[in-house]
């Protein structure tokens, strides 16, 4: 099983560097990205027939993203992948109560988000 702990398979890091993985964004969403394809690619395998469509995105904010959905398949009724990558200026005000000294802040957020529904019987 996939862990965050493990490299991310397109980055390679020199000794010293696995580090810069927490700290660097762009080899988390390097990861994430990669992550994506290879849940819906071994998804794909298991089903054997249904194929994901792709529908890439970007937010107004800033950031954007891309959404893949099967369905009509031999395993899978209905199921998605989505990576996101959002930006903005400012946390929202729910973000901060716990936290004021963020009030006003920027941020980047980044996620892969799974749901599959099998076919039932």
């Amino acid at each position: 099983m996939e862990t965050f702990r493990r490299r991310p398979p397109s980055v390679d890091l020199g000794p010293g560097e696995a580090h810069n993985v927490r700290m660097n964004p762009e080899i988390v969403r390097s990861y994430l990205v990669g992550l994506q394809d290879r849940l819906c690619a071994t998804i794909e395998e298991v089903d054997g027939q249904a194929k994901y469509l792709t529908d890439e995105w970007k937010r107004a904010e800033g950031g954007g993203g891309r959404t893949r959905v099967i369905a009509g398949g031999t395993v899978i009724e209905k199921g998605g992948v989505a990576f996101s990558d959002v930006r903005g200026h400012a946390l929202p005000p729910s973000a901060t109560i716990a936290r004021p000294e963020l009030a006003g802040k920027g941020f980047r957020a980044m996620g892969v988000s799974v749901v599959q529904h099998p076919l039932n019987p």
